[in-house]
């Protein structure tokens, strides 16, 4: 599927649809974005999509991991994501300061980058950053007062969620998602109020901390 992905981004849209209609193929409609996300010079993960295209060791981010994040931010249904530089330049901007602030989790070893990593962060990202917008208190479409909000929520967040051991080997469904967005809510209730970070944090093997 990801060498049609890849095969996407160099036919036209309606003569690619007919191709993949008559195979009984389907593409997620956010594909067009993978694309853009793999080669914009200001993208976070420019030249890291796990697909024929790039280079096999620098494949690190799984293609559905953008398609499944972008899905997430339209789904909130706000006005100025139907604009797609507004919408691609929210997610570069929250990805811009996660990668600046926590560099050493920019490799494949870190769960921060897996499929599931890359969606969840989005989505607990794209909640707070949407509630404040929702309260008056964010301009969404800016990414200087977007990048600011992300830095004050990174600031109640720990990297080490994303390098100790995880109970379950993998957390690829909805309830499992589901998790890990809920360990992200409980880590910056207790970083607040002053609780170690991992109380509570039901999915990380807590013999694991030290």
């Amino acid at each position: 599927m990801d060498h049609i992905r890849a095969l996407s981004l160099h036919y036209e849209e309606a003569a690619l649809k007919t191709r993949l209609e008559t195979a009984r193929l389907t593409l997620d409609p956010n594909v067009g974005y993978v694309g853009l996300v793999n080669n914009a010079d200001d993208s976070p993960f420019r030249g890291m999509i796990d697909w024929p295209t790039t280079p096999e060791t620098d494949r690190i981010i799984v293609a559905a991991s953008i398609e499944g994040s972008i899905g997430l931010i339209r789904e909130q249904k706000v006005r100025d994501f139907e604009s797609n530089d507004v919408l691609l330049e929210f997610f570069y901007t929250i990805w811009r300061h996660i990668k600046r602030r926590w560099p050493t989790l920019w490799n494949a070893t870190s769960h921060l980058l897996t499929k599931v990593g890359v969606i969840c962060m989005t989505q607990y990202m794209t909640d707070v950053l949407v509630g404040s917008y929702d309260l008056g208190r964010l301009d969404i479409s800016d990414p200087e007062d977007v990048g600011r909000l992300v830095d004050e929520v990174l600031a109640y967040q720990e990297p080490t969620f994303w390098t100790v051991p995880w109970i379950a080997s993998s957390y690829d469904t909805k309830a499992g998602r589901a998790l890990i967005v809920s360990s992200l809510v409980q880590i910056a209730r207790n970083l607040r109020v002053g609780e170690p970070w991992h109380s509570d944090v039901e999915i990380i093997d807590a013999a694991s901390i030290q």
